[in-house]
């Protein structure tokens, strides 16, 4: 009987530790998780990331959209390289205040975009 009594009482002393502790969990310390490797993890630690510092505006990022200007006969033409993320009708938001122009887009570059809703980064389009 005494065996069974000793038996029950690590059990449950058991069971209230392993409680506690996993209960515990989500508020362990995580200054450890700041001195890890970037390279241990896929996903950048948002909470410990430095903030990033604006580019000066005299430097160009390669993935910011940018045009120049080009003619066809009469009428200037602009160019404009496709960064990435960018859709038909944010461009015609960009350069004309207004996504519902992004056809007017389709159709002069009819002949290199084979699907509106998938562009390319870097493809480089004429904006009539």
């Amino acid at each position: 009987m005494r065996a069974a009594l000793m038996t029950t009482v690590v059990v449950i002393v058991a069971l209230a530790v392993w409680a506690s502790l996993r209960d515990a969990a989500p508020l362990r310390d995580v200054s450890a998780l700041e001195q890890r490797p970037p390279a241990e993890s896929a996903l950048p630690d948002v909470a410990t990331a430095p903030r990033a510092e604006p580019a000066p505006p005299e430097t160009e990022d390669a993935a910011a959209p940018s045009y120049t200007t080009a003619s066809e006969g009469d009428r200037p033409l602009r160019e404009h390289v496709v960064a990435p993320g960018e859709t038909l009708a944010s461009i015609a938001e960009l350069h004309y205040g207004d996504a519902s122009r992004a056809n007017e887009i389709y159709e002069a570059n009819r002949d290199q975009i084979r699907d509106p809703a998938h562009l390319h980064a870097g493809q480089t389009l004429v904006l009539p």
